[in-house]
């Protein structure tokens, strides 16, 4: 059985662990920030298609209305548009 053993004193062996270490963690990051979104979308999705199928709104007052106040409010954010 051939046992490989890990010189820790090499400058390369720290500096392979090391970019390990934060490529993992910005992999867990882009992670939990796209379940953020996900979950973002879909409670938007259904908040806004309760609310039209209970007749609470229309589609023009969701299309419309909904989407320029988004916009208003939060200028910075991208794809919150009628469409």
């Amino acid at each position: 059985m051939t046992c490989f053993f890990y010189d820790d004193t090499k400058p390369d062996f720290f500096i392979s662990n090391g970019v390990s270490i934060i490529e993992q963690a910005r992999q867990n990051a882009y992670s939990a920030v796209n379940i953020e979104l996900i979950n973002c979308y879909w409670q938007a999705g259904e908040f806004i298609s309760s609310g039209v199928s209970k007749a609470y709104w229309g589609d023009k007052t969701v299309q419309q209305q909904l989407a320029e106040c988004i916009q208003n409010e939060y200028p910075d954010l991208k794809g919150y548009n009628r469409q």
